[in-house]
């Protein structure tokens, strides 16, 4: 899913985002899910550098998110 992510935003904003995967079934990162209130698996969140949630998918529809992306990044 991520690989499926990087390759559709990779020739235009390679150098503008950078790609995390959090797997919600680890212990370690539920402080940080919760924080986000994520209460479903299949979700997609941009969050930026100050911790503002950008953009948010649930599901995750890589279309939408390219369409939002191209609105802020050339």
């Amino acid at each position: 899913l991520l690989n499926n992510l990087k390759m559709q935003l990779e020739p235009n904003w390679s150098k503008s985002i950078n790609l995390l995967w959090i797997n919600s079934k680890e212990e370690k990162n539920q402080e940080l899910l919760q924080s986000y209130h994520v209460n479903q698996m299949n979700c997609l969140y941009l969050i930026r550098p100050d911790k503002y949630i950008a953009y948010r998918s649930q599901p995750i529809d890589f279309n939408q998110l390219k369409q939002f992306l191209s609105k802020f990044l050339l």
